[in-house]
């Protein structure tokens, strides 16, 4: 059951990657197109191109993964190579298009608009149903195990191998009995942070700076706001089954069922949210005016970097969300603690193995 919820996690990782393109329709592969020029063959032949990589990259890997199964560690390292090989698809196809925009001279004599408005868009909702839900699931799975304290031995497993069999223990104690649920709660806390932190800040469009391109990135914001509820709606409830299943003994021929749903909510809440973000891009306004080609603003066709941009938080180029102008010193301070955190939690197993 590991291996298939792994197969199952490859392939809905290859279909958010392969449509990945469609979220920016107006710049594809994170170059500056007008509108006129979508529908050229150079674009149309390197999004088919870099769709097609994917998901033989994706296949493949979810093959590997099934060949793999006496060794889950192994097999659960294969979605690696579906994110190595979207990432060589982008950077291939993109130069396509890149070198026939130079080539055709799309932006000459084109007209270009900066869309601006003197009132803010409606303020997004904060997700209050999804973060009670959350709480309500984790809660239930920790409050079943609170009433059936006395039956936990006094040792308990702490770690399962691909086989389900665990391979590690710890004393009882909260820490180690209701570790599931402390996972599970700092998820939701995760989750309330980001969506305030999208709700109240402000996100300044530079991507597509048009009026449709306004729009869209509201209705895209507002969407991964839902979509992610969705999944960590999915989430808690597995990590409720598994907090249960894990501990009391019971239950202990069930773990699998535990963690197979774990890895069932991750593939159906990504589901989820691919079908909440489709949904936000129906009747978007079509766009009247081009945006500027700005492609020299962007690392890599992702990054957003203007040391004269005054805005910290602008929406992504490439796929869906929020993303910071890398010039600003918010963004370099969040690059460094991502780095220290990295750092540290390589650091930390080894400093303590060696005392």
């Amino acid at each position: 059951m590991f291996v298939i919820s792994m197969a199952a996690l490859t392939l809905a990782l290859t279909f958010i990657l392969a449509a990945a393109p469609r979220f920016t329709p107006t710049v594809p592969l994170g170059v500056r197109v007008p509108h006129a020029q979508l529908s050229d063959a150079a674009v149309t032949s390197a999004l088919r191109s870099y769709r097609t990589i994917v998901w033989s990259v994706g296949i493949a890997a979810t093959v590997l993964t099934v060949v793999l199964w006496e060794y889950p560690v192994l097999a659960s390292l294969t979605s690696m190579l579906v994110v190595a090989g979207s990432l060589v698809a982008y950077v291939i196809e993109r130069h396509t298009i890149l070198k026939a925009k130079a080539e055709g001279g799309w932006f000459e004599g084109v007209d270009t608009v900066i869309a601006g408005s003197v009132t803010s868009e409606p303020r997004l909702s904060f997700p209050w149903a999804g973060i009670a839900a959350s709480l309500f699931l984790t809660a239930a799975g920790a409050l079943i195990v609170v009433a059936r304290w006395d039956e936990i031995p006094d040792v308990v497993a702490t770690h399962w191998n691909g086989a389900n069999e665990p391979d590690a223990w710890a004393d009882k104690s909260v820490g180690s009995v209701f570790l599931l649920s402390f996972v599970a709660l700092g998820m939701v806390v995760t989750y309330a942070l980001v969506s305030l932190l999208i709700r109240s800040s402000f996100v300044h469009v530079r991507s597509d700076r048009t009026p449709a391109g306004q729009v869209r990135t509201h209705a895209i914001l507002a969407a991964s706001i839902d979509g992610t509820g969705i999944l960590f709606v999915l989430l808690n409830a597995a990590f409720a089954v598994a907090q249960v299943v894990t501990v009391l003994p019971r239950y202990a021929d069930y773990t699998w069922v535990g963690f197979t749903s774990i890895m069932a909510a991750s593939v159906l809440g990504i589901i989820g949210m691919l079908a909440v973000f489709i949904n936000a891009q129906k009747d978007m306004p079509a766009a009247e005016a081009e945006s500027p080609d700005n492609d020299h603003l962007y690392k890599a066709g992702m990054f957003y970097y203007n040391p004269d941009d005054p805005a910290v938080l602008v929406e992504k180029r490439f796929g869906v969300g929020v993303d910071f102008n890398y010039a600003r010193w918010q963004a370099k301070a969040f690059l460094a603690a991502i780095a220290l955190l990295i750092i540290g939690s390589i650091a930390l197993p080894l400093l303590v193995s060696q005392q």
